[in-house]
């Protein structure tokens, strides 16, 4: 297993993965893919997401996400939902379109460790936010 296990997992539900290498010509590890916001205040409204390839995966999921457009002011420090808002982080996401949500994956190790059970927890990620 391994990080384009979880590419071929997130192709396998659909998505439109596309892979990103930073810089120009360098193997491709980072990825984006469009998700459309299915509940919560940004409901029916379509971002792209970022990620590093998960090296470890399934063991380990993704950090972030990186949010273009940005949806939700910077602002660090405070509490889930509506704080740990970051710049962007990895190139190719450090600039002005994209923000880093700190949204870690709580309890991973208790889940099946799936591809859908991540994309779920993204989900929810945007429909806690007030």
């Amino acid at each position: 297993m391994g990080a384009q296990d979880f590419v071929d997992g997130l192709r396998a539900l659909g998505c439109e993965v596309t892979e990103v290498a930073s810089p120009p010509g360098a193997v491709a590890n980072y990825i984006t893919m469009p998700l459309t916001i299915s509940a919560g205040r940004f409901a029916g409204q379509t971002v792209i997401l970022g990620f590093q390839k998960p090296a470890q995966w399934p063991a380990t999921p993704p950090t972030g996400p990186h949010v273009s457009p940005r949806l939700m002011p910077i602002k660090p420090q405070g509490d889930w939902p509506n704080d740990g808002i970051h710049e962007g982080r990895l190139q190719p996401f450090a600039n002005g379109n994209w923000q880093y949500w700190s949204r870690p994956c709580n309890g991973w190790a208790d889940t099946d460790r799936s591809v859908k059970t991540y994309v779920n927890f993204l989900h929810q990620v945007f429909s806690a936010i007030d």
